[in-house]
């Protein structure tokens, strides 16, 4: 896409202050101050609402200053704002590589992203990325059923585990996919239906088998590679 065609908008996780002669932009426990004596820099993050291009900013600041400030100048200025992830491209549409489903239930995910993201890059191909990618997990118990529920709670697309063990009641004081009436019952049944429940869109499998050996975890996860 032509630069001049970009429409910045400042982020939502970065609120902009404006003070005599600075501006102030804040967010994540830290704070960044612009030295701004002709007020133009205000003028700048004033403009960047998402409506104007870099384009039309550029026109909207020279015919306030009588063409003070070179488009090279107004540009260089915007990189250097973008630098600092305080900006995005409004441009870019979510709905062409993410379902509806997933904007509504990854939308936190998806502003947290933002957050690394520059003016250039798209937000949501963060999320495309967690939704094609394959995840295998060794167990589901005290350290496999916390992984698990984030790993679909992150929207991973592909999860596959291996768990052959019944539950039992020293289980429970960590192993979160259980509960006190789960107990004899099989992992592996129990883990299936928790996380559909869970995140219904993401493809879980759980494979009952008990491991001895290198060459059967290969066996059993080897889609996954």
């Amino acid at each position: 896409m032509d630069i001049m065609n970009i429409k910045p908008k400042v982020k939502k996780a970065y609120p902009v202050v404006y003070m005599n002669n600075s501006v102030c932009v804040g967010g994540f426990g830290k704070i960044t101050e612009y030295a701004d004596e002709t007020g133009v820099l205000q003028l700048l993050f004033e403009s960047m609402n998402g409506e104007n291009t870099i384009g039309e900013i550029v026109s909207i600041i020279q015919k306030e200053y009588d063409e003070k400030f070179s488009e090279e100048e107004i540009i260089d200025s915007i990189n250097e704002i973008s630098k600092e992830g305080f900006i995005e491209d409004i441009n870019f549409i979510g709905s062409e590589i993410l379902s509806e489903y997933e904007l509504s239930r990854y939308h936190r995910n998806i502003n947290f992203f933002s957050s690394y993201a520059s003016l250039f890059e798209n937000k949501y191909k963060y999320q495309k990325k967690l939704s094609d990618a394959k995840v295998g997990i060794i167990g589901l118990g005290g350290l496999g059923s916390h992984i698990v529920y984030d790993l679909a709670g992150l929207g991973i697309g592909t999860i596959k585990a291996i768990e052959f063990d019944t539950v039992d009641i020293s289980n429970l004081n960590r192993q979160i996919l259980y509960n006190f009436e789960d107990l004899g019952k099989s992992k592996a049944e129990l883990a299936k239906k928790r996380i559909y429940n869970f995140n219904p869109k993401i493809n879980f499998e759980v494979v009952e088998k008990r491991w001895k050996s290198p060459k059967i975890l290969l066996n059993v996860l080897k889609d996954l590679i």
